[in-house]
């Protein structure tokens, strides 16, 4: 089975007080290089493309090349938006693909395992993300900023990513989404409004996004306890479930 990694590196680092965050150091590498190297350790990847703003290219060729990992990854420029991006990355998606994930360049701390239940379940039902269950206390804001009510945090969920899909169908479906100008947050949301199935896979706290000179406090707490994206985890498939037939003959493709 063919899977490519799509990592998306395109953000602004607008909240990192003017530095940008996927070239600072978390356990003693960038975090961009440490992102890498995470899927580049996993056997089951046989290519990992990177998507970045195109005035950064240079200097992330620079540290990946520094680590030994240029020569290993595809690094192409990105679009005005996630979505775009992430676009420019399945064109450039090996043909043979069956599987691709897509994942955060700033999401550092991601495992072996998470990687390879993702892949494991895109290929048994077609789409699937990494989520965590809802623990905080959910209250909807009312006028003048009193509390509304409290919402039922039950069946929630935070999502993050890796998010794994069959190739040819995510394709199609950007395609869609771009011909309609759509505004989404992740890939999944795609996938959700074309009509699909999208599984959830575990994932925990540790899987932290770097967003604020804090998250790199946080992030680097962690690894110091030993959350190592290295760490050789074992690994686990979900249970099935009934999803859709796709066009890959497995689970999951509404008509498209």
């Amino acid at each position: 089975m063919n899977v490519t990694a799509i990592i998306a590196a395109g953000g602004s680092s607008s909240r990192m007080n003017g530095t940008n965050k996927l070239l600072e150091e978390v356990g003693g590498k960038a975090l961009l290089v440490k992102t890498t190297e995470a899927f580049l350790k996993v056997g089951q990847i046989d290519q990992v493309i990177i998507v970045a703003a195109k005035d950064n290219i240079k200097r992330y060729k620079q540290v990946l090349k520094a680590a030994g990992y240029l020569d290993k990854v595809n690094i192409i420029e990105g679009g005005k938006s996630r979505r775009e991006s992430v676009y420019n990355g399945l064109i450039e998606t090996d043909k043979e693909t069956r599987v691709v994930l897509i994942h955060d360049a700033a999401r550092p701390l991601v495992t072996k395992k998470l990687i390879v239940d993702c892949i494991e379940a895109a290929d048994r039902y077609g789409a699937c993300c990494a989520a965590v269950p809802l623990t905080d206390t959910l209250k909807e804001a009312g006028d003048k900023g009193f509390v509304k009510r409290t919402i039922s945090r039950e069946g929630l969920y935070k999502i993050q990513t890796p998010q794994a899909f069959y190739f040819k169908d995510i394709l199609k479906l950007h395609k869609r989404a771009a011909y309609r100008g759509m505004n989404v947050t992740d890939d999944a949301q795609i996938a959700e409004y074309f009509g699909y199935h999208v599984y959830l896979v575990d994932s925990d706290e540790s899987n932290i996004k770097v967003t604020t000179p804090a998250d790199l406090i946080i992030a680097n707490a962690l690894l110091g306890a030993g959350n190592d994206a290295g760490t050789e985890d074992s690994l686990s498939a979900p249970e099935h479930g009934e999803f859709f037939t796709g066009s890959s003959g497995k689970a999951n493709t509404a008509d498209i």
